[in-house]
């Protein structure tokens, strides 16, 4: 081989290196593309402000609804006592109250000590303006070694527990009371914490309603008056705002 074909290997070596190297370039160029961890804003400023006026407008269609909701969680939630004044044992007893008047029965949705905006069903707001991180699905799953190991725990479901009582609205409110047995002088109260009293209108001093009650064992109902005291007046206004986060 003479000279000049060496130098035509060579020059062929070189060129197949520049290939490879442009290949790599260009693969590479792809793929921090596909792997940026942000893609850019795609609507105009014009959408963005359109989006920002209809939610603004289904947000005051729902904020009357969304201030009682609030309103539910925030305000203490009714229970219902009941005391044994006579020396028996009584089994298996129940309950119900009739609380008369313009009063409703509101129960508190969702979990948690607090509310968030689904249990407000307010509208939630349109996305910032701006490029967002792109998802690229790296964590949509569980390994095989850990799904593994959550197939292999046994379920353990827990049993239904009902609650304690059940409040209804029928033009005023109608209570019903699981309270079991109950000993000579024992006090029974419920601790479901879901329900709250709520009157429109004009408030009076109090909720006049009655009372009756079964027991397994006597053949008659026992009946007598109730009384609920109104309570205090309670300002959302502070609540409200610490709830939005707004100073």
């Amino acid at each position: 081989m003479g000279s000049s074909d060496g130098f035509r290997a060579a020059m062929a070596a070189s060129s197949a290196l520049s290939r490879l190297l442009a290949d790599q370039t260009s693969a590479a160029s792809h793929l921090a593309a596909f792997t940026a961890t942000e893609e850019p804003e795609k609507r105009s400023e014009d959408e963005y402000r359109a989006e920002i006026d209809a939610w603004e407008e289904r947000f005051r269609a729902a904020w009357a609804e969304a201030v009682e909701l609030f309103a539910v969680h925030a305000l203490p939630a009714n229970e219902v006592t009941v005391v044994n004044k006579t020396q028996t044992f009584l089994h298996d007893v129940e309950v119900k109250l009739h609380l008369d008047g313009a009063v409703e029965a509101e129960e508190r949705q969702g979990y948690g000590d607090g509310p968030d905006w689904r249990d407000l069903k307010l509208p939630s707001p349109p996305r910032k303006w701006g490029p967002r991180k792109r998802d690229l699905g790296l964590h949509a799953g569980y390994s095989a070694s850990l799904a593994a190991s959550i197939a292999s725990q046994p379920y353990m479901p827990r049993p239904y527990l009902p609650p304690d009582a059940s409040w209804k609205t029928t033009g005023s409110v109608d209570v019903e009371v699981v309270v079991g047995d109950l000993r000579p002088d024992a006090t029974f109260q419920t601790d479901d914490g879901d329900a709250v009293l709520v009157i429109r209108g004009e408030t009076p001093e109090q909720i006049q309603g009655t009372w009756t009650a079964t027991a397994r064992g006597y053949n008659q109902v026992f009946t007598g008056a109730v009384q609920v005291t109104i309570a205090e007046p309670t300002h959302l206004t502070k609540l409200v705002r610490d709830f939005f986060d707004l100073d």
